[in-house]
């Protein structure tokens, strides 16, 4: 039981815990913007006269994208957290990187798939996105093209799988290269690589992959757990959660109002993001964060968040729609925000089914729930998997 657990592991346990329910706050963030999107931007026929949704300001509904910033800076925390296994030879970062990748693909590989169906369906085969190019491509997350000019894969939402990719093989390299000086290593290679991106202006869909600055937010996640690993007591005000959120809407309708640009969401973005992450992870040692009767659902929905993410936007677009009509052609919806609502309610149990029934068989191993404590000398592997 957690109260039998010495401190450094209760607090790891904490911290863990803590993480999947910021992974599941930063999953719902994403699927309620697309679902905004879904009934403010490119709205349905049978929604058109539904009474406009009062999220509908592109402020806000921008704002909620930034839950995908959220997830860049908790990535970056978790592979620094869990990197003292690799250190001190328990395993090897060989290791490590097949583990990311066999978490990442099989499952992205099923959503595409049934995406790219969709697609062929939908268009007889005849759509861009249908060349073999773009579909090998997308398949293996390497940057490639939209018709748009988008730098991202058929499957849209895959555009920030490039980047944990990516991410992961500069870490690998790191562990490879500096061994326990592997944070400067990564550090190094990873601004190094955006700055000469940056200054050679490469206009192919890999130079503007590199070239953007986003990939920089994964630091912040790895600062946040050296700093975090050297201070034991660190203050953490819980106005830094309000903080971050109106620093982050605040960038949001600077951005939407042509202010600053998209180069500058490491820092409007970014930052906002990686302060609400270390105020949850400090304030996990000194007080619980989150009630424990809504924590064990948050922490449920943050084990299922990556299905989530990858099952969203097919909920949304092509399972929801059809019910959503249903219930409006009798009059059970009149305001978008039911239906936006509707659209997320069942994106979630989409993700938790998808979740339940492919994602965990299909992974290498299992991680512990955060709620039920780790064995201290599996804490770090734990924390790895997560």
């Amino acid at each position: 039981m957690k109260e039998n657990l010495a401190p450094a592991t209760a607090n790891a346990a904490d911290r863990l815990a803590v993480l999947q329910v910021l992974r599941a706050v930063a999953a719902m963030m994403v699927v309620w913007h697309h679902a905004i999107k879904a009934y403010a931007l490119t709205t349905p026929d049978f929604a058109l006269n539904l009474i406009h949704s009062l999220f509908a300001p592109a402020w806000f509904r921008e704002g909620l994208g930034s839950g995908v910033d959220i997830f860049f800076v908790i990535s970056g925390f978790i592979m620094v957290h869990g990197a003292g296994a690799y250190l001190d030879g328990r395993r090897r970062p060989q290791e490590f990187l097949l583990r990311r990748l066999q978490r990442i693909f099989p499952p992205y590989w099923i959503v595409s798939g049934l995406f790219v169906a969709l697609i062929w369906g939908q268009s007889h085969g005849r759509s861009p996105e249908l060349g073999a190019f773009r579909l090998v491509t997308s398949f293996f997350l390497f940057p490639s093209a939209t018709a748009g000019g988008d730098i991202s894969p058929v499957l849209g939402v895959g555009w920030t799988l490039s980047y944990e990719i990516y991410f992961y093989i500069l870490f690998f390299l790191a562990l490879v290269a500096g061994g326990r000086r592997y944070p400067v290593v990564l550090a190094a290679t990873l601004g190094g690589i955006w700055a000469v991106a940056a200054a050679v202006g490469n206009l192919s869909a890999p130079g503007r992959f590199l070239a953007d600055p986003v990939a920089l937010e994964f630091l912040y996640g790895a600062g946040i757990a050296l700093l975090l690993r050297h201070r034991q007591h660190p203050a953490a005000p819980v106005a830094g959660f309000a903080v971050a959120m109106v620093v982050m809407f605040a960038g949001s309708w600077l951005h939407v109002s042509g202010a600053i640009s998209d180069q500058a969401r490491v820092i409007y973005r970014g930052m906002p993001a990686a302060l609400f992450v270390y105020t949850a992870l400090a304030r996990s040692q000194r007080s619980a964060t989150v009630p424990g009767g809504l924590k064990r659902f948050w922490i449920r929905v943050g084990n299922a968040s990556y299905s989530l993410y990858l099952t969203h936007i097919l909920v949304i677009y092509y399972l929801a729609p059809p019910l959503a009509r249903a219930l409006i052609v009798r009059g059970l919806i009149a305001h978008a925000d039911l239906a936006i609502f509707l659209s997320v309610l069942v994106s979630l149990l989409v993700g938790f089914a998808f979740h339940h029934a492919i994602e965990k068989p299909l992974q290498p191993g299992r991680l512990k729930r955060p709620d039920q404590g780790f064995d201290k000398g599996k804490r770090n592997q734990a924390a790895e998997r997560a």
